[in-house]
C-alpha cells in the first residue's frame, strides 16, 4: 500500500500513524481548516502475479470553528484587599482548530458593578492597557466603596480576525478570607465523563474550613453530597500553604444538555462570618439530533438483498463538529 496526499498537484510530507498499512490515519490538527486534500491509495499484489490498482478521495476540511476565550478562576471570585494584587489569567485561550499555536492578542475592559459607582471609570484603567494573557491588578489602594467590577477579556486570532469574550465577576473585601482560584476547567462534558473540579485554597496563618455547593442542583432537588464521589465539606484545612481542594462527579450523574454553577465557599475557623466564595460553570454535551435513517430497499432477502443505509440532516453545536 502507498498512500500519497496531495494539495492541488504538491505531493505533502505526512506519514500515516496507523500501523497497519491498509489504513492510512493521521494524528488530530495535522489538516488545516478551508483545505480541501486529496488522498491516494496505490495498492500492488504481492503473490506471483504482479498487479496495482490505485483509488482516491477528496477531503475537505472545514472553516475554521474561531477562538475559545477562558479565564481560569472561575465565573466569580471574592479576594481580600490586603493580598495588594491580583492576577486574572487568560492563558488558556486557544485557536479552536490550532491549540498549540500562539497569535492571539486580548484587549481587557472593565465595568464596575458597585450600585453606588456604577459605570464610573475603573480604579486601575492604566492596567486594562496590556495585551498580554495575563492582566495584574493592585487592589490594595482601592476605596471602600469600590468592591464589585466585571472583568472581561477580547481575545481574537490575528490571522483570521476571529474573536471570543470571557468575563469574571471580581469582589474586593476587607474581610480577612482565604483565597480561592479554580484551575483549568473544561468548558464541556460528556455525560459518560468523571467531572473533577480542582481549587486552591491559599490561607494565611489561620485554619480554614472549605464548602462545595451547586444551586443548580439544589434548585432541582439534588443534594450535592449524594452525586459527589469526593468530600463536599473539608475542615481544619492547614494554615500558611495553598491547599488543593477537589470535587468528584462520577460518570451519569448530570444531565446532557444542562449547564451547572458550582461554587466552593471558605472561611478562616477563627472568623467563620467571613466567607471567600467562587464560581464555576460547566457544561454537560448534549447528542446530535433531527437526523434521519433511511434503508433501501425496506425488505429482502437474507445474504441475497444488498441494502443501503442513508443517515442526513442530523444538527450539533458548532463547536461538536465534524459530526
Amino acid at each position: 500500500y502507498q498512500w500519497l496526499i496531495y494539495i492541488g498537484n504538491n505531493i505533502l510530507n505526512l506519514k500515516s500513524i496507523s500501523n497497519d498499512p491498509r489504513h492510512f490515519t493521521l494524528s488530530s490538527y495535522t489538516l488545516d481548516s478551508s483545505t480541501t486534500y486529496n488522498v491516494q491509495v496505490t495498492v500492488t499484489s504481492s503473490g506471483n502475479t504482479v498487479g496495482t490498482s490505485s483509488a482516491s478521495v477528496l477531503i475537505q476540511v472545514g472553516q475554521s470553528s474561531g477562538v475559545k476565550a477562558l479565564i481560569r478562576g472561575g465565573n466569580q471570585v471574592t479576594v481580600y484587599r490586603s493580598i495588594g494584587s491580583i492576577v486574572i489569567d487568560a492563558s488558556d485561550s486557544y485557536i479552536i482548530d490550532y491549540p498549540q499555536q500562539t497569535g492571539l492578542i486580548f484587549k481587557w475592559l472593565c465595568v464596575i458593578q458597585s450600585s453606588s459607582n456604577y459605570g464610573n471609570s475603573c480604579p486601575f484603567n492604566d492596567a486594562l492597557n496590556s495585551t498580554s494573557s495575563f492582566l495584574s491588578l493592585d487592589i490594595s489602594s482601592i476605596e471602600e466603596n469600590y468592591k464589585y467590577f466585571y472583568i472581561t477579556v477580547l481575545v481574537t486570532d490575528t490571522t483570521t480576525g476571529q474573536s471570543d469574550i470571557a468575563g469574571i465577576y471580581l469582589s474586593i473585601t476587607s474581610d480577612p478570607i482565604p483565597i480561592i482560584s479554580f484551575g483549568k476547567v473544561n468548558s464541556k462534558y460528556n455525560p459518560n465523563d468523571n467531572v473533577v473540579l480542582t481549587a486552591e485554597i491559599t490561607t494565611t496563618n489561620d485554619f480554614a474550613s472549605a464548602v462545595w455547593s451547586s444551586s443548580t442542583l439544589t434548585s432541582s432537588n439534588v443534594f450535592l453530597g449524594s452525586v459527589a464521589s469526593s468530600p463536599t465539606v473539608l475542615m481544619s484545612l492547614p494554615a500558611g500553604i495553598t491547599n488543593i481542594v477537589q470535587l468528584s462527579i462520577p460518570s451519569n450523574n448530570l444531565i446532557s444538555g444542562n449547564s451547572y454553577l458550582f461554587q466552593l465557599t471558605a472561611n478562616y475557623l477563627s472568623t467563620p462570618i467571613f466567607a471567600a466564595t467562587a464560581e464555576v460553570t460547566i457544561v454537560m454535551n448534549s447528542p446530535p439530533s433531527g437526523g434521519s435513517l433511511d434503508v433501501s430497499p425496506d425488505s429482502g432477502f437474507a445474504l441475497l438483498t444488498i441494502f443501503q443505509y442513508n443517515t442526513y440532516l442530523w444538527s450539533d453545536e458548532i463547536s461538536d463538529y465534524p459530526l
